[in-house]
């Protein structure tokens, strides 16, 4: 048991089943998102975090689902893990989504995607609010998940840079590692910062002149006729 272990981190790898995501040839994003996920799992674990998935095969759920299961089992992080896709194939880099207002979220989301860029050789796009017309979050799982969320949306499969690096067999390790700081470095920062040792007052060095006399702590200036006194006593007794 640490620090960590109170914190339930809800990994919901995005699609699955028959929803496969983008998909380019040679990958499926549904494929890229599980692994991180699996990647991710045992690395939280073992620094004492709890840990839920939303999916552990490749299945199909819908997003409600999704969220009701974390809801149920009161997640306190929800990691909605998603890899992006465009027509232009000059769109890349990394991208973090967060509820618009909630400035936890917005921290989770600076803290992962600080350490993702770090961490991987692609370009930082920001970390974003998206909301509908009537002003509530664009995204199911933002808007519905009563824990701290974010989406993320690491590097795009249709850039062929992103893709070069996402078909990298240890990419999904490496992705999952920066995740794991950036959940580390929130907590530690924003959440639970540890304990600061409150230093003690400066003390006037008191020199006498004999060194049989130990230094003495001047507390309120009220003290120092009485502590002048109490050196000339002691004084004069050494000298006897």
């Amino acid at each position: 048991m640490n620090k960590y272990s109170k914190f339930l981190i809800y990994l919901d790898p995005g699609h699955g089943g028959t929803s496969p995501g983008a998909t380019v040839p040679k990958m499926m994003e549904k494929d890229l998102n599980f692994a991180v996920a699996l990647a991710l799992g045992p690395l939280l674990l073992q620094t004492g975090f709890r840990v839920a998935y939303s999916r552990k095969e490749d299945k199909t759920m819908t997003l409600e689902q999704r969220v009701t299961q974390a809801n149920n089992q009161n997640a306190s992080i929800y990691l909605d893990i998603h890899h992006n896709a465009f027509t232009n194939i000059h769109a890349s880099g990394m991208e973090v989504f967060y509820k618009k207002g909630d400035d936890l979220g917005k921290k989770l989301a600076e803290t992962v995607l600080r350490q993702l860029i770090i961490t991987l050789p692609m370009v930082g796009r920001g970390v974003k609010t998206r909301e509908k017309s009537d002003g509530t979050p664009y995204y199911y799982t933002i808007r519905n998940s009563e824990a701290i969320t974010i989406l993320l949306e690491s590097g795009f499969l249709t850039s062929p840079f992103d893709f070069h690096e996402m078909a990298k067999p240890e990419f999904p390790a490496r992705e999952a590692i920066a995740i794991k700081k950036g959940l580390v470095e929130f907590i530690d920062k924003f959440v639970q910062p540890e304990p600061v040792d409150p230093q003690p007052a400066p003390t006037p060095d008191l020199v006498t002149p004999d060194s049989k006399i130990q230094s003495l702590l001047i507390a309120n200036r009220d003290l120092k006729n009485e502590l002048h006194r109490i050196i000339s006593i002691a004084q004069a007794a050494l000298r006897e």
